[in-house]
């Protein structure tokens, strides 16, 4: 049963070309999950929400190709189609590529005819002007942020509990209750179970055999924590665990907030969906905020409102505040979370991996935290096999290896990938420059790296760390394969304006507030004081939720204003 009355198809058109008018009152910018997170809290509060978005979407070719492959079971899928999700996505000897979706880079593409964030080859974090923003290529990790990694935040884990379970009301969850729910609660009842592949349930076994000398050693551990659906939820297919993950799940079962965004299009009454529309500043005019930017094409829209919540990501929604306040040539800098990839070698091998049924997504979440390691945990998502393996290993040794199966299958068998994101207090920094344009345009936001040589000491502690408990773990670290990710390149980042009880510049009140903008609120990672090794976008989801559901309290629901 639908949680709101269906829509007629006029009620969803979108304004017209030029000068909008005030339709609405409250805006949210942004369609990732930031922005539905903090749409569906002033929905639920009675409120009118009209987003805007860039919204570019995947091509009606390739859209065409997952309908095909959607509708059917895998024996039935065509070779060549199976092949086009695979484009583009296969590692080289330049490196791991930006991870796509369905064969397409569309969420990284820039939107409209003026570039607005300059890229910088030091940076591997991009905008999206996609619908659904990174959702689109998240890796589906779901934890909260730890009590721990919250001090130095306006309010405690327990301000956000109800958010955390507001947002698992709309975003799937698979996982189990294990060693992590004392530190890391699930927040739910509605969980599934993805079936656990082969490798991860021996490493898990051999974990849970050693677990008390783990964990004096620092670690913890479980499984994996997915927003992904794997039971059939009304005309929703069940995971068939065809090792398409990483690629794009062919069924759709993967959470992207896009999907949301098509509920609320086609069922909530008071939402309107406005896409094709960039966002350059904000003013506040007394009780009115004005938006103002351009279509795709670059003729100039505003929107006049009474609030605007920004959920354009930790890139775009800097870029937006730093020219709303007039800060050019003002150095800020944004914090991120150091990514890094590490393999492990199982001691003993696991038979046919290559043609075992599962899914390809993280399967066991590994936490190390001990004193000389800083005062947060590291962060460490185990993978077990997916044919990037195989793409890996012919970047190295060549094709001819790769397809050994007799060299490969008792390598494959053994071997773990571990993603490490450290915390932004052992990490890099990206430094963001705003510069004003000759032409009047809207002003280009540069990027920069700020090194610091305590990250690559930090994974140098983490690999002796995971060779010290190699007998545990019944594997051992190579380090000499470890590959550190650019600045961003986990896309861990934002804290460009963090929240502060009493905000001073560059920085925000709890309901994410710029200083000197009392109708203005910032809902993505720009806010977090710090950034954690977990993963980041539940407690963002939560974060925006709470934003909007206390300032919906400060409203009138009947206009928009201040009670």
């Amino acid at each position: 049963m639908s949680r709101f009355p269906r829509r007629d198809a006029l009620n969803r058109a979108s304004p017209t070309q030029g000068e909008s008018r005030a339709f609405e009152l409250l805006y949210v910018v942004g369609s990732g999950p930031a922005g539905l997170s903090s749409a569906r809290a002033l929905l639920a509060s009675g409120h009118e929400v009209t987003m805007l978005d860039a919204g570019k979407e995947l091509e009606p070719g390739a859209g065409e190709i997952v309908r095909r492959l959607a509708a059917s079971e895998p024996d039935g899928w065509n070779t060549s189609d199976i092949e086009h999700l695979r484009t583009g996505s296969m590692p080289s000897s330049r490196g791991i590529p930006l991870k796509r979706i369905y064969g397409s880079d569309f969420p990284y593409r820039p939107a409209g005819i003026h570039r607005l964030i300059e890229e910088s080859p030091e940076i591997g974090i991009r905008p999206s002007y996609a619908r659904g923003g990174f959702s689109n290529v998240w890796g589906a990790g779901v934890l909260p942020y730890a009590e721990d990694e919250l001090v130095g935040w306006p309010f405690s884990r327990t301000g956000l509990a109800p958010h955390f379970r507001a947002v698992l009301d709309d975003m799937p969850l698979a996982g189990r209750r294990d060693g992590l729910a004392d530190a890391f609660p699930l927040y739910t009842d509605r969980l599934s179970v993805l079936r656990t592949s082969r490798q991860a349930e021996r490493f898990l076994s051999d974990l849970d055999h050693n677990s008390t000398e783990l964990r004096q050693r620092g670690f913890t551990f479980g499984r994996s924590r997915l927003g992904v659906r794997s039971r059939a939820m009304g005309d929703v297919t069940d995971c068939v665990h065809c090792g398409l993950c990483l690629y794009g799940c062919p069924y759709g079962l993967i959470y992207n907030s896009a999907s949301t965004l098509r509920s609320l299009i086609l069922e909530a009454p008071k939402f309107r969906y406005v896409p094709g529309v960039i966002v350059h500043r904000v003013r506040q005019v007394g009780e009115t905020v004005i938006i103002e930017g351009a279509d795709l094409q670059g003729s100039r829209r505003s929107f006049v409102g009474s609030r605007a919540f920004l959920a354009c990501g930790a890139l775009s929604t800097t870029r937006i505040v730093l020219e709303s306040l007039g800060a050019y040539g003002s150095p800020l800098s944004l914090r991120d979370s150091q990514y890094f990839l590490l393999p492990l070698l199982r001691y003993r091998t696991v038979p046919a991996v290559a043609s075992e049924k599962l899914h390809t997504l993280c399967q066991v979440f590994l936490r190390l935290r001990r004193p000389e390691l800083g005062n947060h945990a590291i962060h460490l998502s185990v993978y077990t096999y997916n044919d990037l393996y195989r793409g890996a290993l012919a970047a190295l040794c060549g094709s001819a290896v790769a397809n050994a199966d007799h060299l490969t299958n008792p390598l494959f068998g053994r071997l773990l990938v571990v993603q490490g994101h450290l915390p932004s207090d052992r990490s890099s920094s990206i430094v963001a420059n705003l510069f004003a344009q000759r032409n009047g345009e809207a002003s280009i936001l540069r990027l920069s790296s700020r090194d610091t040589d305590q990250t690559r000491r930090t994974i140098g502690m983490v690999q002796r760390e995971l060779f010290r408990v190699r007998r545990l773990l019944r594997a051992i670290p190579l380090p000499l394969m470890t590959r550190v990710g650019k600045p961003g390149s986990g896309f861990y980042a934002g804290g460009g304006f963090p929240m502060r009880q009493d905000p001073g510049r560059l920085e925000t009140d709890p309901l994410g507030r710029p200083k000197g903008f009392q109708r203005v609120h910032l809902v993505d990672a720009s806010v977090f004081p710090s950034i954690a090794g977990t993963p980041i976008t539940f407690t963002v989801m939560a974060n925006a939720h709470r934003i909007a559901s206390e300032t919906a309290r400060l409203l009138d629901p009947a206009v928009g204003g201040e009670k």
